[in-house]
């Protein structure tokens, strides 16, 4: 298409994707941010080429269209880009349904598979958490985390007793909409707070399954953040946040959230299939889906080539009926267990995260101002 488009023509997501060499996600976060236009024609977007344009040129003045790939050593995730994912040597899809998330949390925390302990918070550490605010989900997690941290031992890096409180805890500061649960476990204790419908014994292990797999998933951007927190000696409750605070980003914990979005509208999601780290299947997505009934969100999202764990998760929320951001928040508890295994790795190599700029600002000048 000609460069010298005017703003009334208007091209669809994957050929904007296309122009600015981005992936769908960037693209709706810079929608949900004012900065690109988008039209709506028969359960499809459309953008403004001359927007686009004028978004593309401004990236190339910046110099930021690299990435920066930085190599940790780790003994805690194994990824393969051909599509597949391992906790310490264990297949996940394939402990997904056979293991608790409890039990996968000590896992990673250990390397030891034995009955896990019973998780539990402290009455103070319950009543802080009943006691945030925030409208969204993710608003109260992380809210939760911050008050909390004053309450934990700040020169104690012994992660597993702070995740078997800290986990409950988080849940707790989520408001319950159905009946209490009933049976024990992180899975069982969440449902209500997310979803009305009933907690059934098929339902809540659908849960579970998705929180083993979303526990961990190597160096995602919240994990290094969790890392580099910890590299510092940071207590496990303020790595927690760190974490936190990465994955609120929209190009990540509230990824989920615009795929809900997108899946009520109708709206074609095929330009958000695939993972940037997998050449294959994403195959966290795999098991999940194999788990959800066959209804109109899942057959969406199964419907293109390489479905994410994003879309998989959007499909769940929907089929039962999850409160807005619920997909974030089981992310965001899940992922908790991850943060802190790699926190405990970290506090092992202590303040080795120190990069250098390449400045590009003007020179100094030779006298001061006036």
């Amino acid at each position: 298409m000609d460069q010298s488009a005017t703003s009334e023509q208007w091209v669809p997501s994957h050929e904007a994707c296309e122009r600015l060499g981005i992936r769908p996600q960037t693209l709706y976060a810079y929608v949900s941010r004012g900065r690109l236009s988008r039209r709506i024609d028969r359960g499809r977007s459309f953008f403004d080429v001359r927007e686009l344009d004028r978004l593309a040129a401004r990236t190339r003045r910046s110099g930021r269209a690299g990435r920066l790939e930085v190599l940790i050593d780790t003994e805690i995730t194994l990824l393969d880009r051909r599509g597949a994912l391992s906790y310490r040597g264990v297949d996940v899809p394939e402990i997904a349904t056979a293991w608790s998330f409890e039990r996968t949390a000590e896992w990673l925390w250990s390397g030891i598979d034995a009955e896990p302990p019973l998780w539990a918070a402290p009455e103070p550490w319950l009543a802080v958490a009943r006691a945030v605010g925030g409208e969204r989900p993710g608003d109260r997690l992380r809210t939760a985390a911050a008050a909390l941290a004053g309450l934990a031992d700040r020169d104690d890096r012994a992660v597993a007793p702070v995740g078997r409180a800290l986990v409950p805890a988080l849940v707790e500061a989520l408001p319950r909409l159905g009946r209490p649960a009933t049976a024990p476990g992180v899975a069982a204790q969440l449902w209500p707070r997310l979803t009305k419908l009933p907690a059934t014994p098929d339902r809540i292990r659908t849960l579970d399954a998705a929180l083993v797999l979303l526990a961990d998933h190597e160096m995602a951007v919240s994990t290094v953040a969790a890392r580099v927190a910890a590299s510092a000696w940071a207590a496990p409750i303020a790595c927690v946040l760190a974490g936190l605070a990465a994955h609120s980003g929209a190009l990540h914990g509230g990824v989920s959230s615009t795929v809900v979005d997108a899946l009520r509208r109708g709206d074609d999601v095929h330009s958000w299939s695939g993972h940037v780290v997998y050449e294959g299947q994403d195959p966290r997505s795999v098991a999940l889906l194999a788990l959800l009934a066959d209804t109109p969100a899942t057959r969406a999202v199964a419907r293109t080539p390489r479905p994410n764990i994003d879309m998989v998760l959007a499909a769940m929320v929907i089929d039962f009926r999850m409160i807005d951001g619920a997909g974030e928040a089981i992310f965001a508890i899940a992922r908790v267990v991850g943060w802190l295994a790699h926190a405990a790795e970290e506090y092992e190599r202590p303040f080795r995260f120190r990069p250098r700029a390449r400045y590009v600002g003007p020179p100094p000048l030779r006298r001061p101002l006036p």
